[in-house]
């Protein structure tokens, strides 16, 4: 039966260590967010200016910003998250550290693409519906294009559509970023093993991280109208939430005192 208490548990402690240091969080989420929201805009800008062919250099340019680049730094932030929620002394620079290390700096590249590689399937329902959605109403009104009104409400029906379809989806992908915390407890781990092994943990549990992730989809909407700030606030926190989530469940503690002092240390 579904019980609430670790979910409101995880997200009070991550409130707790979010208000210790407030900014911090979010500024660790910019550093790994900002190499692909610079990659992204430069394809979007050739994307809006020359031919498809064009195109290939910046997208093979953003995927290779994402793999070699994003892949550690996200690495990076998970142990920061995971070190924040227990008190440690991680800054933000440290984010870095992998880059000065040729193992942990492919550790987080292998690490990302088996997440990517795990993902990919459970995405493509969701994407499917949101496609058939566009197509169906541009082939009803195929004047939408032609008006950027127009272009910009259907916009805001597909971002609307897209919270309600993704839930329960990306709470299957979010799963697998349990694998982190298994391979900084076991830096001996496998990238592909961890995310198979995170994947397991959660075997049966599917209606109970889609509950843990709606729970969050108030800040996803807050950080889509607060010109990105709030989505800064929103991820650190439902990354920080998740780790402690996932710890738990990976100890078999399912009803501790809800305050940080009660902490269990995992190995570092």
């Amino acid at each position: 039966m579904y019980d609430p208490k670790l979910r409101k548990e995880a997200k009070h402690i991550a409130k707790v260590r979010f208000a210790e240091r407030f900014v911090q969080p979010m500024a660790a989420v910019l550093i790994y967010a900002l190499p692909v929201i610079a990659a992204a805009l430069l394809l979007e800008s050739f994307a809006l200016t020359t031919s498809l062919p064009a195109m290939l250099p910046p997208a093979g340019l953003y995927v290779l910003v994402q793999i070699f680049v994003a892949g550690p730094l996200f690495f990076g932030l998970m142990r920061y998250c995971i070190d924040r929620l227990h008190g440690g002394p991680m800054g933000v620079m440290d984010l870095f550290a992998s880059f000065g290390d040729g193992k942990q700096y492919l550790r987080g590249v292998k690490a990302y693409l088996c997440v990517i590689v795990r993902a990919i399937p459970w995405m493509i329902p969701p994407l499917a519906i949101l496609f058939g959605y566009t197509f169906v109403r541009l082939w009803r009104d195929p004047t939408i294009m032609e008006s950027a009104e127009a272009v910009s409400q259907l916009a805001g029906e597909i971002s609307l559509l897209s919270l309600v379809v993704m839930i329960p989806f990306a709470a299957r992908v979010l799963r697998y970023l349990a694998a982190y915390i298994l391979m900084v407890r076991d830096p001996s781990l496998g990238a592909w093993k961890a995310t198979g092994q995170a994947a397991r943990l959660f075997k049966g549990r599917w209606f109970e991280l889609t509950v843990f992730f709606a729970s969050f989809v108030g800040w996803q909407v807050f950080g889509m109208y607060t010109l990105g700030i709030g989505m800064l606030f929103y991820a650190a926190y439902l990354l920080m939430a998740f780790v402690w989530y996932a710890e738990r469940v990976m100890d078999g503690v399912y009803d501790p005192p809800l305050t940080p002092d009660a902490e269990h240390q995992p190995p570092l």
